[in-house]
């Protein structure tokens, strides 16, 4: 435990250098009493404005008694453009995935394929953003959504993830840091029960 904790710290402490370096456009770090998750997002740009980039993405999850690791790659393509976007994506990624928390030990690790969609606009008083995706690997499902209000420092977003074994609620808010681009996240997550969760975030799209 000693260790995935000393690596969950040197990974956010990595994150503002990284970000600072362009090397990353969007992080989200979560923990809440039982679990921690980690999520990097790189868009693979060639140059031209107009084309919509392929995202390079790695996301890592730990609870009591298991782990979920995976990487992937999303090429994308805008279907909608103007000032409702609608982008959808199919990419390819690796997983990996352990836990003890039933009567058998479960591990299993594969290649998998990836979906997913997006619509960004204006709405009243502010903005939308809403991502969906899902892949072949567990059935995995997730679901996001955020609002952010103009000329104010917070946004509201929600989420649900569902996979073979778990499924799960979020509900929270966002707040700008005064760092540019740098959020922090507060809210509860529901799934056998309801907790707190707390974040940081970093949006460079």
């Amino acid at each position: 435990m000693a260790l995935h904790c000393c690596v969950a710290a040197a990974v956010a402490a990595a994150v503002p250098s990284l970000a600072s370096a362009q090397w990353l456009d969007y992080a989200q770090i979560e923990a809440s009493a039982d679990n921690a998750s980690l999520v990097l997002v790189r868009a693979l740009r060639d140059g031209e404005l107009t084309t919509v980039p392929a995202l390079l993405s790695a996301t890592a999850a730990r609870w009591e008694d298991g782990e979920t690791v995976a990487v992937g790659i999303t090429p994308r393509w805008a279907l909608v453009g103007g000032e409702h976007q609608w982008l959808v994506g199919v990419g390819v990624g690796a997983n990996y995935y352990r836990s003890r928390g039933g009567a058998d030990f479960d591990e299993e690790s594969a290649v998998s394929a990836r979906v997913q969609t997006e619509f960004i606009g204006p709405a009243p008083l502010g903005s939308y953003y809403v991502l969906v995706q899902a892949s072949s690997f567990r059935g995995g499902v997730f679901a996001g959504a955020q609002y952010s209000f103009q000329q104010q420092p917070f946004a509201l977003e929600t989420s649900y993830y569902r996979e073979t074994s778990y499924h799960a609620y979020n509900l929270g808010l966002r707040f700008a840091l005064p760092a540019e681009r740098w959020f922090l996240r507060l809210g509860a997550t529901h799934d056998d029960r309801t907790r707190a969760y707390i974040g940081v975030a970093y949006n460079g799209f």
